[in-house]
């Protein structure tokens, strides 16, 4: 379950998307009670994810160019909402 994400760890700008990536594995584990603890894990290890971080996302190649174009389009929209 964790191995990908291991050795996928390095990448600071894949940090998010494979975050996300294991969070679905993690739904769709079999065991309950592992995919339960797995989960918890993984809600306690969210607490670096800002949107400031979120822009590294930019910067990695498994994220499709639309997710990119709509995660810039909701960081402009965050922003003037913060200017007014």
């Amino acid at each position: 379950m964790y191995i990908q994400s291991w050795f996928t760890s390095r990448s600071a700008p894949d940090a998010p998307i494979n975050d996300i990536h294991l969070i679905q594995r993690l739904k769709s584990y079999d065991d309950s009670d592992l995919r339960n603890v797995g989960l918890k894990i993984m809600l306690r290890h969210s607490w670096y994810l800002s949107p400031e971080l979120a822009t590294l996302a930019l910067f990695s190649k498994q994220v499709p160019d639309e997710e990119k174009s709509e995660l810039i389009s909701n960081m402009i929209v965050e922003r003037e909402s913060h200017l007014y």
